[in-house]
């Protein structure tokens, strides 16, 4: 990393006083840095930005930090006089529960170094029952930030109390304005696995077999009509679902047909088989892939 990068550098800044037989420039400074975890020290090569008698600040070069880790930090200063002094300090964790760049790019559990709209490596799912809180500290330079940040872009309804943000309720505001759908609840209901997206999107897909006995002449065609109807997960759909069904027969060449009837918010549709002679008895299966609204 490089200076520029969060949370992967740290600035050593100190003053000290010297023997008067001595100019700052006989003053040995050695920075030595390590894991908290960790027994081993590491020198720190130190970047000169200032130096004038009695003082000095610079970057640590050749060191890049973790962010999610914390280090002890080591200051011996010493002149030709004496054996000098030592001053340890410490670096906490670098903790990014929400990081706002500008106006436009959120970065969840980590920073946002570039002016990016937000992106998600796979589909982002916030729970129902989730609800993480943050307290903001007024005069705090950070969380006046966010704050502010909130208020300029117009977000409401965001806190659970003065002072008190909900992050569940945040995420979903930023995500709201910039158009980006959601999932707010996935589950599994009989042959189903369903979602339910914050736009009002719903959908359930799965797969079931069933017993085929008997086939029954129809003009030329011989049909097969028991396919079952499915039960959808309750609530999922305030209407008739776009359905995507498809049923075949384990070792006989059939298409499927629509029965009459329509489409219902509660089950699937009624299919059949056709085949141009009759069959045996066997097995069938049956897959669908349905979309609605539950909203």
């Amino acid at each position: 990393g490089n200076q520029d990068d969060e949370g992967t550098k740290f600035l050593v800044s100190f003053t000290y006083g010297h023997d008067p037989n001595t100019v700052y420039t006989d003053v040995t400074k050695t920075v030595q840095y390590k894991l908290t975890s960790s027994s081993t020290w590491s020198s720190a090569t130190l970047t000169l930005t200032t130096n004038t008698d009695g003082s000095y600040a610079g970057y640590a070069a050749g060191v890049t930090l973790s962010q999610a880790s914390a280090y002890n930090v080591r200051i011996s200063l010493a002149d030709p006089y004496g054996p000098g002094d030592t001053f340890q300090t410490f670096i906490s964790t670098t903790a990014f529960p929400l990081d706002l760049y500008g106006d436009n790019s959120v970065a969840i559990g980590t920073s946002a170094p570039e002016a990016v709209s937000a992106d998600f490596n796979g589909a982002l799912t916030i729970g129902a029952a989730w609800d993480e809180q943050l307290t903001l500290l007024p005069g705090h330079a950070q969380d006046d930030a966010l704050a502010a940040a909130i208020t300029a872009a117009g977000i409401s309804g965001v806190y659970n109390d003065t002072d008190v943000i909900s992050l569940k309720k945040l995420i979903v505001a930023i995500l709201s304005n910039v158009g980006a759908d959601f999932i707010v609840e996935t589950g599994t209901s009989g042959i189903w696995t369903y979602a339910k997206w914050n736009s009002g999107k719903s959908e359930c897909w799965g797969q079931t077999t069933w017993s085929i006995s008997g086939w029954t002449a129809w003009g030329s065609l011989y049909f097969h009509n028991s396919i079952p109807q499915i039960a959808y997960p309750t609530g999922l759909f305030v209407s008739g679902p776009v359905e995507i069904a498809r049923a075949s027969a384990t070792g006989l060449d059939t298409f499927m047909y629509t029965r009459s009837g329509s489409t219902s918010e509660v089950q699937t549709r009624a299919y059949g088989l056709l085949r141009p002679t009759t069959g045996s008895n066997t097995t069938g299966q049956l897959y669908f892939h349905s979309i609605g609204r539950w909203k």
